[in-house]
């Protein structure tokens, strides 16, 4: 910061809490857990690959169209800038029963 000018700051202030919640808490983390620890990676690398294996099965022209159906609002924890709010609450919208590592895959995708 620099005397009589201006700072502008962008960023989601919780992005890394929100994504940590979202693979400890769905029902497929352990499993997913589980099968990145059987192939030496992360389960971050893991989500990577299974994304990337549904954009060739489903015929995505691109990797973010597997997500046209999934909305995420991600001010779960309030909002900094540019105009804050600290009362702010995230929102996911499009999400259904299914319970599978793709969908876990699509709200990581849907959240980064």
């Amino acid at each position: 910061m620099v005397l009589e000018y201006w700072l502008t700051e962008g960023g989601y202030s919780a992005t890394g809490a929100l994504l940590d919640y979202i693979i400890e808490n769905h029902i497929a983390s352990p499993r997913l857990a589980n099968r990145a620890a059987s192939q030496n990676i992360s389960v971050f690398e893991l989500l990577n690959k299974i994304l990337e294996s549904m954009v060739q099965d489903l015929n995505s022209p691109f990797l973010v169209a597997l997500t046209k159906d999934i909305h995420v609002l991600r001010d779960f924890h309030g909002k900094r800038s540019p105009i804050a709010n600290p009362k702010l609450k995230g929102v996911v919208c499009g999400l259904t029963l299914d319970t599978s590592e793709k969908l876990m895959a699509l709200l990581y995708l849907a959240i980064v």
